[in-house]
């Protein structure tokens, strides 16, 4: 391989999107620099060089100061997230980029610029720059219920099979955007295989390839990837997993790409079973897929993405009596804190009212087990007088 070849491996081990955000980082601190060394309207000691010649005290003592002015186009602070985020990205530029052995987070050259940055995100935080994320919502079963009833799901034409397959895959499989998507293969390498089990039952078993938290380089190459199964639905068999997916393969065109989601054909274009075109669907609009599905059901203010579709998946499950644990499985998170922000705890609200106002009568399909207790046992307790029956302990 030449030079060439081999620097570009190494520049794509970083998603693209990662890149972007240093070069944007690294460009709003060149900006600020460039404006703040020129200024006449205070007695700040300032530092003429160029940033790529800056040594470790340089850089600590301009970016104390960038940290603190820094805002965004309309004047504002940053939240203290994305405060802590543009440091990051800032770092990793430096390393990457400029081959710079630091850590503004760690090193004891850095802590003028550190303190700085924790000054500024609790100044942020106290102007209310603490706000709650906007995440996509998660599909209830009644909306579900409503987008078959509707027509939005259903095998009729291309159009409605492939984003009935789209959402039903996404919610089954826990797939994370459109990406994991788009990924998809079909063929002998593909990520989805029809097996059978033991009782000759059909199954979908997807093997996942590489996610965002696990691309098996140095720091996860150990790792298993994350494999799980769709099994049939006996109880409405019309809205079951695999006969979709039987319906969509019978549709796809012979020698087409090897490409899982293919481009749907017009309804003049249809000619027979084929219903799909020879070439890949596009991302994007795999992306609108969600969107699209409900736009016409959503209320005002409501939030959906693909991502719904991974919400959907992890709150159902602990909704049904799931351990988080054993729903990790599904979803492949491996790290517990991110994968519990994809439960969408509003569902239990009603019932963590019910038991703060003392009715503790919660069924246990909506308690949810955080700990690993290998023995457990029902009883009935006594509490200032009041008695709670089949408590766990």
């Amino acid at each position: 391989m030449s030079e060439e070849e081999v620097n570009s491996d190494i520049d794509n081990r970083i998603p693209k999107s990662t890149w972007n955000k240093m070069r944007w980082a690294f460009k709003l601190f060149v900006t600020w620099h460039d404006h703040w060394k020129i200024r006449i309207d205070d007695n700040v000691l300032k530092v003429y060089k160029n940033v790529k010649e800056f040594t470790p005290n340089d850089l600590n003592h301009c970016l104390k100061y960038f940290f603190a002015e820094v805002r965004k186009v309309d004047g504002d602070m940053y939240p203290p997230e994305s405060l802590k985020g543009i440091g990051a990205m800032l770092q990793l530029y430096f390393n990457t980029e400029m081959k710079w052995k630091i850590s503004i987070f760690t090193d004891i050259d850095f802590k003028s610029a550190r303190d700085s940055l924790d000054a500024q995100m609790k100044k942020s935080a106290q102007r209310g720059n603490v706000k709650p994320k906007k995440r996509a919502l998660p599909i209830d079963l009644e909306q579900e219920n409503e987008l078959w009833e509707n027509g939005s799901f259903g095998i009729s034409n291309p159009d409605q099979l492939i984003h009935t397959l789209i959402y039903h895959l996404g919610v089954h499989l826990s797939l994370r955007a459109a990406k994991e998507h788009h990924d998809m293969e079909f063929g002998d390498e593909s990520q989805l295989i029809l097996c059978k089990d033991s009782d000759d039952k059909e199954y979908l078993k997807y093997v996942e390839r590489m996610s965002k938290n696990k691309r098996y380089g140095l720091k996860c190459a150990r790792m298993d990837p994350k494999e799980t199964r769709v099994y049939q639905n006996t109880d409405n068999p019309d809205r079951c997993v695999i006969k979709l997916y039987k319906e969509y393969i019978r549709h796809r065109p012979d020698g087409a790409c090897k490409a899982f989601y293919l481009t749907p054909l017009q309804k003049h274009q249809i000619k027979g079973a084929v219903w799909y075109k020879r070439c890949p669907m596009g991302i994007h609009k795999i992306e609108n897929t969600t969107k699209t599905l409900m736009k016409n059901i959503a209320k005002d203010g409501e939030f959906f993405t693909n991502t719904s579709l991974r919400r959907t998946a992890k709150t159902r499950l602990v909704q049904g009596g799931i351990s988080k644990e054993v729903a990790a499985l599904k979803t492949g998170r491996i790290n517990e804190k991110a994968d519990s922000a994809y439960i969408h705890a509003e569902v239990f609200e009603k019932d963590m009212s019910k038991v703060l106002y003392g009715s503790y009568e919660a069924t246990t399909n909506n308690v949810v087990s955080t700990n690993n207790t290998n023995t457990r046992e029902n009883k009935s307790i006594n509490f200032y007088g009041c008695t709670f029956n089949n408590c766990t302990l």
